[in-house]
């Protein structure tokens, strides 16, 4: 039997930690920012997933480029991937107006299953044996990402070589389909004390229904955060923030399911933190980047 389904992480908040998609965002705030999430999905269903996330970017040349890295820890039942990936980007003025920016990621993934923690009706016919099994393999990605002062959109691919688990033969497992995303935003308002924004992230990969998050985003101030976001058929949330002491801000998220699972959980919980030097007066990109 073959089965197929969505195998990246999923975050509502999807618009404070662009980079984790998009290597081409590394540097677009025109600072240094550093950025952490803890999300713990379907509370009270066992072996619901558990994410944590780090983001660090970085302008560099005047804002014509950017460095970044992410690392992550996704936990899902019996499976657990760990990732460590570097991001660099090139930031082109195309006129007073416009800028695009091109990047590349690359790094390495830890994916492992623990075949212990499954039922398994007969082991001894069990291919993969009983235990770990553990693979590591390379990360390549790219993306690109076009913006002005009100409107952005961008695409990318996290990476472009299909990871595999192999058991101790080395025959292959499972292997994760290509994944696709597609992201874009305009600020409906703006003011010079705050702007409300609504963006999009649409992913598409073999085998799974198409997902579409919509968020509707409002800053003021640079000081206070909010958001409500929908996915059809999926789930709602809600996310608030507010900054500290000029570079920290602390913020929280809240997602229902609105399927008949719904029953089943107590929803999504994910903690924000970032920690922004210069980037939020120098911000050259019209996304809610950090």
């Amino acid at each position: 039997m073959r089965l197929s389904a969505q195998a990246d992480f999923k975050l509502s908040n999807f618009s404070l930690t662009p980079l984790a998609y998009n290597p081409a965002y590394a540097g677009s705030n025109g600072g240094i920012s550093l950025t952490s999430v803890y999300s713990s999905q379907w509370i009270g269903f066992p072996g619901a997933p558990k994410t944590i996330l780090f983001n660090g970017h970085q302008a560099i040349s005047d804002g014509l480029m950017g460095l970044g890295i992410n690392a992550e820890l996704d936990k899902r039942g019996a499976e657990e991937e760990t990732k460590l990936v570097a991001n660099f980007a090139y930031h082109l003025g195309l006129d007073d107006f416009w800028r695009f920016s091109m990047g590349i990621k690359a790094g390495i993934q830890n994916y492992q299953v623990d075949y212990s923690l499954l039922s398994i009706e007969n082991p001894s016919e069990f291919i993969a044996g009983i235990g770990q099994q553990k693979t590591f393999n390379y990360i390549f990605g790219t993306g690109f990402y076009l913006h002005n002062e009100n409107f952005f959109i961008g695409a990318a691919i996290p990476n472009l070589l299909a990871p595999s688990l192999l058991d101790t033969n080395n025959s292959t497992i499972s292997q994760q389909a290509l994944n696709y995303y597609f992201s874009s935003g305009y600020k409906i308002y703006s003011h010079k004390d705050f702007y409300i924004q609504p963006t999009v992230l649409t992913r598409l990969v073999k085998g799974a229904p198409v997902s579409t998050l919509i968020a509707l985003n409002l800053n003021m101030k640079d000081e206070i955060y909010a958001s409500a976001n929908f996915e059809f058929k999926s789930s709602i949330g809600v996310f608030a923030g507010i900054r500290l002491y000029e570079k920290y801000l602390i913020g929280y998220a809240f997602d229902k399911s609105i399927t008949k699972f719904n029953s089943q959980n107590n929803g999504t919980h994910s903690l924000f933190l970032n920690f922004n030097i210069d980037g939020r007066n120098n911000r050259p990109c019209s996304c809610y980047s950090y």
